[in-house]
């Protein structure tokens, strides 16, 4: 999806860079696609003061050469989808939650109203010596 413009298609991608990392990072950019570079080798393009920014305030990465590993590509789409379906299921976990949450207010504003009603009641009959 469009980054820009669908709703997650962001929080999507940050997952499916992250997944099986044992260390997560949300020190992502996202840069614009400059079609003008397509195709070409060994092209220069200014990078804008905000990237700049970003990549100073970066902290220094060593990466050792045992744990580099290839890039499985062929993986890529079942890995997307199956990231996709986990915050699907969340996203639907947390629309259930927010009804269920919606639910105990009800029946705790139901319940406070009938233990007032009680408390009224008791107060009426009772008899102080």
């Amino acid at each position: 999806g469009n980054l820009a413009t669908e709703k997650y298609a962001k929080e999507r991608f940050f997952a499916c860079l992250n997944h099986g990392r044992k260390k997560t990072t949300e020190q992502i950019h996202l840069y614009y696609r400059k079609d003008e570079l397509e195709d070409e080798e060994d092209a220069v393009h200014d990078v804008d003061l905000c990237f700049r920014l970003f990549v100073k305030q970066l902290p220094p990465v060593k990466i050792l050469e045992e744990e580099v590993l290839n890039v499985k590509t062929s993986e890529y789409e079942a890995m997307r989808e199956k990231v996709e379906a986990e915050i699907k299921t969340l996203r639907d976990d947390k629309l259930h939650l927010q009804e269920n949450i919606k639910e105990m207010e009800e029946q705790n504003k139901e319940l406070k109203g009938q233990l007032e009603e009680a408390e009224a009641r008791a107060r009426k009959y009772c008899v102080i010596l």
